[in-house]
């Protein structure tokens, strides 16, 4: 064979070769390295590369560019990118292969690799939509022959490359197609986590029917329905017909409408927790046509809200009730001073004049006098209940028979309630003593009535008893204890409206009430509560919805018989009043009148008495001969210097000086001030037996090593 068969053969052989590369893979790098390995070998190639038109690629971005896809040696390439008016495209714009020698005008033109000074570039279309560029050091340019065979292969592999980008495109396409649907799943499945975990009920019904399609977990935790039960479901299904009726009356005029509503407040009955609060905000939901197609309606529960802003208004107004009580307290304590004074002057100066009368036998006249002195008794239980609002201090209890004080408290209601109540009174005889307070019996009395009074709307029958119980394991309804034993029983009965048996529970706690709003406070019975439970009472509850109500509180009577205070021995005691010796009395009050009282019942009890109604002036006199006085009586406000002010002035000159302290309210002075500073204590208005025993007694311990308050 001769040489040139042996070329023909073996350029057969290479073509051959050459064809059978094309097509064995699916991707484009591989396919581009298994063609131009065989191609480089076979044919002195020093570098190869093949670029290919973005729009080609998948994800292409800029369309005026092609992108290198493969470069054989990759050490020798200098760019990645080119213009598709670069000068190699345009050579083989055409589609014709194009070989450029070292040396010619074009050839630094399609240069874009290291390359050497000499050699050739073959240039090569890819169907119009890449390039083949081949660069051999040899001499001599490739020949039109090798050209055009080449180019026959070329093309071959051009629409083979063709292939292994469309199906590279393809699957990048499916890929980025199943990353979106799996973002679009992660979304879908937070939006839904979202939905679910947000603490406020959503649902979403349809526009034509309102029907529910959709519920979160916190629209089944309100409501009390499952999704599946709601699926499907209307208002009218759900919750009671005028709710229903309103519910959907908002909803279609929301979608009518077209846009957004919010309802800050609407009630919603669920199924297992009763009615609910809740601010809902409704959202129509149009389709592409922009009628609406869905509502979604957003639910928050404020029912707790909305108890805790009841409870603050609630607090607000306890508030401002406590102020005016507050401000009451102010205005009792400073009218107490001036009203005990002129208390004190009538109900002395009428004792005066009753002690005249007895003596010479003016009997219808004592009669007159004793109605002035009861009612000067009740004006200072009066101001004595009225300053109780302003106080801060624990009231001392002492044994107390309670027949005569609850017949003084009846007196007071009579004049107190409407005359349409009808009041009975049914007192046993001989009781015990109970430990209390006289103030506090009153305040149990009066609270009962006004409660009474209250439930038979001002008309009816209000019973008052006293007297001995019994009692075997019964149960006290405001505390639950048990209680046995025998008890000493103060029962308040009215043929009121009754109280509801639900509510039983619940009338002892502190602002509960049943009454209308401005009628009652709700401190009434809890006052009671803690006045009974703090003495080791009880208290029972009988009644009946429609006729009435009774309320027992049961007293623990006091054993030691002998210190109760009754009427007869406060009698007794006023009728053998100790008399003085002739000793000297400084009195210092700036109401000369009552000074003018003060020093006529001293005298009359055979004591000298001195009254001065300038503090100041008292202590002048004073500072001039100290011993000359025997004991001071002295008030506490006035002006220029208090009556404790006054006292540590006296005990500065003489330490051991006998004072008496009147006060008819003050914030400075109590039993504690009195006992540290050791001198007597009494209240306005000063009662004359106490101040004519309180004198004996501290001038029989001229030591003044006690202090005594005497109320």
């Amino acid at each position: 064979m001769d040489k040139a068969a042996k070329n023909t053969t073996s350029e057969i052989l290479f073509l051959y070769e050459l064809s059978l590369s094309i097509g064995r893979s699916m991707d484009v790098a591989q396919s581009c390295q298994d063609f131009l390995g065989i191609l480089m070998s076979r044919k002195e190639i020093a570098f190869a590369a093949v670029w290919v038109a973005n729009d080609k690629l998948p994800g292409g971005r800029n369309v005026s560019e092609a992108t290198l896809v493969c470069a054989v040696p990759q050490s020798r390439v200098l760019h990645r990118s080119l213009l598709l008016e670069h000068p190699s495209f345009r050579l083989t714009k055409e589609q014709c292969p194009v070989a450029v020698k070292a040396g010619d005008p074009e050839f630094s033109e399609v240069t874009a690799e290291q390359v050497g000074d000499t050699g050739v570039i073959a240039l090569f279309s890819l169907g119009g939509f890449g390039l083949l560029k081949l660069y051999s050091q040899r001499p001599e340019a490739f020949s039109g022959r090798e050209l055009r065979q080449l180019r026959n292969v070329v093309e071959k592999f051009a629409i083979s490359l063709e292939g292994c980008l469309a199906h590279q495109c393809l699957y990048a396409e499916v890929l980025e197609r199943r990353q979106a649907q799996e973002a679009l799943k992660q979304s879908e499945g937070l939006l839904e986590a979202i939905v679910e975990n947000i603490p406020d009920m959503i649902f979403l019904k349809d526009a034509d029917e309102l029907r529910f399609l959709r519920l979160n977990k916190a629209g089944e935790e309100l409501l009390g329905y499952s999704r599946a039960e709601l699926f499907g479901k209307d208002d009218y299904d759900l919750f009671p017909k005028e709710e229903a009726e309103f519910f959907i009356s908002k909803d279609r005029e929301i979608l009518v409408i077209g846009k957004p509503q919010d309802i800050p407040h609407g009630e919603i009955q669920t199924r297992y927790h009763g009615k609910h609060i809740v601010h809902t905000k409704k959202i129509p939901i149009m389709d592409r046509q922009g009628k609406p197609k869905y509502l979604l309606g957003i639910a928050e529960d404020i029912t707790e809200f909305k108890k805790a802003e009841v409870e603050h208004e609630r607090l607000q107004r306890e508030l401002q009730q406590a102020q005016k009580m507050g401000a009451l307290g102010q205005l009792t304590g400073g009218i107490a001073h001036d009203f005990n004074n002129l208390l004190g002057i009538i109900s002395g100066y009428t004792g005066l004049a009753l002690d005249n009368c007895v003596d010479k036998g003016e009997e219808k006249l004592s009669g007159y006098l004793r109605h002035v002195q009861n009612a000067a008794g009740r004006a200072t239980t009066l101001v004595s209940q009225m300053l109780a609002f302003s106080r801060n201090e624990k009231v001392e209890d002492q044994p107390l028979h309670f027949q005569t004080m609850l017949e003084e408290n009846t007196r007071l209601l009579r004049s107190t309630l409407p005359t349409s109540i009808n009041i009975t009174t049914n007192i046993e005889v001989g009781l015990p003593a109970v430990l209390m307070n006289a103030t506090q019996l009153s305040q149990l009395i009066m609270n009962l009535s006004i409660n009474a009074r209250d439930a038979m709307n001002g008309q009816g029958t209000l019973a008052i008893s006293l007297g001995r119980v019994k009692k075997q394991n019964t149960e006290c309804t405001a505390c639950h204890g048990s209680i046995k034993g025998a008890w000493v029983a103060l029962s308040v009965t009215d043929t009121g409206s009754g109280i509801d048996p639900k509510a039983i529970n619940n009338i002892f706690d502190p602002f509960f009430t049943t009454k209308d709003v401005g009628k009652g406070s709700g401190l009434g019975l809890a006052v009671i509560y803690g006045i009974m439970h703090s003495r080791e009472g009880h208290i029972q509850v009988e009644t009946k919805v429609g006729k009435g109500t009774r309320f027992q509180l049961l007293f623990p009577p006091y054993i030691d018989e002998e210190t109760a205070q009754t009427p007869e021995a406060s009698q007794s005691a006023a009728n053998h009043l100790p008399q003085g010796a002739g000793e000297h009395i400084l009195v210092v009050d700036d109401e000369p009148a009552l000074g003018e009282y003060l020093s006529d019942l001293l005298k009359f009890h055979g004591y000298q008495v001195t009254v001065m109604t300038d503090s100041r002036e008292a202590l002048g006199l004073f500072k001039v001969n100290p011993d000359k006085i025997d004991l001071v009586v002295t008030d506490q406000t006035m002006p220029g210097m208090t009556g404790v002010e006054l006292i540590i002035q006296f005990r500065k000159i003489r330490l051991r000086l006998p004072v008496i302290l009147c006060t008819g309210f003050s914030t400075a002075v109590n039993k504690e001030v009195a006992a540290e500073m050791k001198f007597h204590y009494l209240e306005k208005p000063v009662n004359s037996t106490n101040l004519v025993h309180a004198v004996k007694a501290m001038l029989n311990d001229r030591k003044c090593g006690t202090a005594v308050a005497d109320n």
